[in-house]
């Protein structure tokens, strides 16, 4: 979800990933991901699952933007189901919508035990972050956590 808050601020980008820019009639929609470095368009249509409240059963957006559980879907026909979407780190779903390479660094301590833990290099980390910003689609995800 964090890598789709991350993409609805840039217009231009949601504009790439869902190429379907109305609401359809025929409720057809085409949405691009890229899996495995390549981009894939999905033909998807509008039938979501639902609970027995009949709300979204997945991804709900709170003003109602039919490209959530679009997005959702189109990942969920490329992963075989929306069982297969419950786990990734966001750096795995900005590849998937941005085709960009991403990279994952944790900055702070993993174990209790400093013997087992690997401290991250400043100067490697300032290094990473500058390429990163040198070619202007390269996303690096880091966490304290």
């Amino acid at each position: 979800m964090a890598a789709l808050a991350l993409i609805t601020e840039r217009p231009k980008m949601l504009e790439h990933i869902v190429l379907t820019k109305e609401v359809n009639n025929e409720g057809v929609y085409l949405v691009r991901i890229c899996k495995n470095g390549k981009w894939i368009t999905v033909m998807l249509d509008d039938c979501f699952p639902c609970t027995s409240w009949k709300t979204l059963a997945f991804t709900q957006a709170k003003r109602r933007q039919l490209y959530v559980p679009l997005i959702e879907k189109a990942c969920a026909k490329l992963f075989g189901s929306y069982s297969n979407l419950t786990s990734g780190q966001t750096a795995e779903a900005m590849q998937l919508f941005t085709g960009a390479p991403c990279d994952y660094i944790h900055i702070e301590k993993q174990n209790d035990n400093p013997m087992e833990d690997e401290q991250v290099d400043p100067d490697v980390l300032w290094a990473k972050l500058l390429s990163a910003c040198d070619f202007d689609v390269h996303f690096i995800v880091i966490s304290d956590l």
